[in-house]
């Protein structure tokens, strides 16, 4: 799943430079700065208008976990919505930040139909950049704080942070944030947003203590060939969702 996630990003993020330059060329001459405003079709009410505007936005997401102690972990249905403030600086650039909800969490396969859930309040800081009219691609840093949780593993419910009796979830995420968004002339908004977290889930570590069929350092080795490797490793397991939203965008 991870090479797909990548090629995603790759491909969105290098369609930004492309789709920049041929915006730039395209509208470049139409931009009257002295009225704030492109000519042409464009009024003080249309979306792409220089200067500060809000977007509240609802939708769908799909969330899961990824990272290489994320086996088992599949994709679970979610809630997102947020108020997004966003300021345009000229027919290429914007930038936006806010604040939003985002139901995220994962299925596990434990065979007791386990699972995590969390909600999470999000604070996105965004650089969009306007590549066609009514299109901009984006991304960014996006801190994102736990409010509420419940996990449920080997048919056992926990109600609040813990996971079990050793491990704790997380209260911070720092993900990134990539997407495209696509603004009719009226301010309906459509988004999709992809969101790769980059603090694990699980806050503690975790105890190794498991054989190692490799060269064993000398003083390891024993008659079996292999030799016991223990210690402490962190958690890696990382916040995954796809979201697509709906919104409507006016200036102030």
């Amino acid at each position: 799943m991870m090479k797909n996630i990548l090629i995603l990003a790759i491909a969105l993020l290098a369609a930004i430079p492309a789709g920049a330059q041929y915006y730039g060329n395209g509208y470049r001459h139409n931009y009257n700065a002295d009225r704030n405003y492109y000519d042409g079709d464009y009024s003080r009410n249309d979306p792409e208008a220089r200067g500060f505007s809000l977007m509240p936005h609802v939708g769908v997401a799909g969330t899961t976990f990824w990272g290489d102690d994320a086996d088992g972990s599949s994709m679970r249905a979610g809630v997102t919505a947020g108020l997004d403030v966003n300021y345009r600086f000229n027919h290429l650039i914007s930038m936006t930040s806010g604040v939003g909800f985002t139901m995220r969490g994962a299925d596990i396969d434990d065979n007791a139909d386990g699972y995590v859930k969390m909600n999470h309040i999000d604070v996105p800081l965004l650089i969009n950049f306007h590549v066609g009219r009514g299109w901009s691609l984006y991304a960014g840093v996006q801190p994102s704080f736990r409010v509420w949780s419940k996990t449920r593993f080997n048919g056992v419910e926990n109600d609040g942070p813990a996971v079990n009796d050793y491990n704790d979830l997380n209260d911070v995420d720092v993900s990134l944030p990539i997407g495209v968004n696509y603004t009719l002339p009226s301010g309906l908004n459509f988004g999709l947003r992809l969101t790769l977290g980059g603090v694990s889930v699980i806050d503690d570590d975790y105890y190794h203590d498991r054989p190692y069929y490799d060269h064993a350092p000398a003083g390891k080795r024993n008659y079996r060939s292999y030799y016991w490797d223990d210690g402490w490793d962190e958690w890696e397991i990382y916040n995954f969702d796809v979201s697509f939203s709906i919104g409507y965008k006016f200036h102030l």
